[in-house]
């Protein structure tokens, strides 16, 4: 999604939460972030720090030369995968 501030992290929390029909990458297709995530103490852009205030269950992979995912952070509570 191309967003117009630094909080490409909520924005993805929510574009995963909230799946849009169509516009997929525009930001008026979701609601905003402000409006469904708790946010407080947060700040933006986020560090990989700041993982842990948000969300205990969170994996988080980066990129590299458009082919190569890695991990940078990876939850310590697991869950089961449900089919």
């Amino acid at each position: 999604m191309r967003t117009t501030d630094n909080a490409c992290f909520a924005w993805s929390v929510v574009a995963t939460l909230y799946l849009a029909k169509k516009y997929m990458e525009q930001e008026s297709s979701y609601p905003h972030y402000m409006t469904v995530l708790n946010l407080a103490s947060i700040e933006f852009p986020m560090t990989l720090k700041d993982i842990k205030k948000f969300e205990r269950s969170i994996n988080l992979s980066g990129i590299e030369n458009k082919y190569v995912f890695f991990p940078l952070w990876l939850t310590a509570d697991k869950k089961e995968k449900s089919m």
